[in-house]
């Protein structure tokens, strides 16, 4: 499917966006923390986690990582691919977002030797495979930019491609259910006409032996919408002439034949709108097996009332949460920067007698403990 497409899709659901901000709270908005691997700790990667650490925060420094993540998930759901730029240079690489509407990739034409690293028995190996590798293309208007596939070797900058599926291109999870959501759409834009233009029937006017008069045409034209709710229609018809020398009319007479004996029907429309609310609710809901809904159960409009309210209270929490997380961080560093080592190893238990001279860089006496703490 093609992402901009995808993108005008999901714009015109009445679902999908709802399903997919939820998503994106769930996934990004408690934050991210690193973790050792096992077995791993401050004894053995230190200087790995304060790497990890320092790349976590200097990554993007336009966004953090949790809005680039989130922007990443929404692309991911939306057209069912994500892509994310490895710009490397002196330091730890950058990485950036690229919309997916723009982006297009070869077909793995390029075999290359691809350097790994893996974790064997506790310690990082590396390994050389061969790999069929694509190239990606970023098209603006007329200009292209290339890109190599994440860990080829060569000069351009990298490009991590995310994708739902495992063609060439991902596809949304929704995608199944495109006509319901196209559907939907359209049944709004139907019932929004309808109440535009009222209760008429389609139908053939009739008639014989004359014509109507110009401004029964006009009256016509407008005779549908909230204007002409409860108003009386008068139509003024002319007869042909009748008669050697025309100084007689016809006798006329007007005739209304429906083109269509049925009118629309709201529930029908409203039960269809409410399946296909249901179906892409399931399809998107895979996202999460912890909310999915059992296949019997009906989506309301209660629920979704809900669903919207639990967001915004969400978003509400995490405002307050994500605030005071920042407050404690920045304590926290100011009160790890005071010590040369931070909190590790800053505990010595020196019998003083044993000591033939020491010199003292800072320190105070903690009345509390009744010791001095250097």
């Amino acid at each position: 499917m093609d992402p901009l497409t995808c993108v005008q899709v999901v714009k015109k659901s009445n679902i999908i966006p709802q399903c997919v901000e939820a998503y994106k709270t769930n996934i990004t908005g408690y934050g991210h923390a690193l973790e050792f691997l096992p077995g791993q700790s401050d004894d053995t990667a230190k200087a790995e986690w304060d790497i990890a650490d320092i790349f976590m925060q200097t990554a993007n420094l336009e966004e953090s990582i949790e809005q680039l993540l989130s922007q990443l998930v929404e692309d991911l759901e939306h057209c069912g691919n994500a892509y994310i730029e490895v710009a490397r240079g002196g330091g730890l690489p950058a990485i950036y977002r690229i919309p997916p509407e723009y982006m297009r990739c070869t077909a793995p034409l390029e075999k290359v030797e691809m350097r790994y690293q893996r974790l064997v028995h506790g310690k990082a190996e590396e390994f050389t495979q061969s790999k069929w590798v694509r190239r990606y293309a970023q098209k603006r208007g007329v200009s292209i930019t290339w890109f190599r596939e994440f860990g080829a070797p060569g000069e351009e900058n990298e490009v991590i491609h995310l994708q739902l599926g495992n063609g060439t291109y991902g596809e949304p999870r929704w995608s199944g259910n495109s006509p319901g959501v196209i559907g939907s759409r359209k049944v709004g834009k139907l019932n929004l006409d309808y109440f535009d233009n009222g209760r008429m029937l389609a139908m053939i006017l009739t008639v014989m032996n004359g014509e109507l008069a110009p401004q029964s045409i006009e009256a016509l034209k407008g005779a549908k919408g909230k204007k002409s709710q409860g108003g009386i229609l008068y139509l003024e018809v002319q007869g042909y002439d009748k008669g050697t020398f025309g100084d007689e009319k016809e006798k006329t007479s007007i005739k209304l034949d429906k083109l269509n004996d049925l009118l629309q029907q709201d529930a029908l429309f409203l039960e269809y709108n409410r399946e296909k609310r249901k179906e892409t609710r399931s399809a998107v809901d895979a996202l999460s097996s912890k909310n999915k809904l059992g296949p019997n159960e009906p989506v309301t409009e209660y629920d979704i009332n809900r669903w919207e309210q639990g967001i915004a209270d969400a978003h509400a929490q995490i405002s307050v949460l994500t605030a005071d997380g920042s407050n404690l961080k920045t304590r926290m560093n100011t009160l790890e920067s005071t010590l040369p080592d931070g909190f590790i190893r800053n505990n010595f238990n020196d019998d003083l007698a044993t000591v033939d001279s020491i010199k003292v860089i800072r320190g105070y006496y903690n009345e509390a403990q009744s010791r001095m703490e250097v």
